[in-house]
């Protein structure tokens, strides 16, 4: 989880940003309630999430959380 704001506008700008970070890292806008989320991902396991939260705080100073993926689809 890259970030949780309630504006969809600033959603998609971060979700942009992230997609061209070099090496890229792939991301998405979710809404949830009255909020959207900006999800970084899928990654092939754990290890490449936590290099890709290390990258968001080094080069973004985004403080992300590694969540496990969504099974149900």
């Amino acid at each position: 989880l890259a970030a949780d704001v309630p504006d969809k506008i600033e959603a998609q700008r971060l979700a942009a940003i992230i997609n061209h970070q070099g090496p890229q890292i792939p991301a998405r806008v979710f809404q949830k309630s009255d909020r959207y989320r900006v999800i970084a991902g899928p990654f092939d396991d754990g290890s490449e999430a936590e290099k890709a939260a290390k990258r968001l705080k080094i080069d973004l100073e985004i403080d992300s959380i590694v969540i496990e993926p969504n099974k149900n689809g």
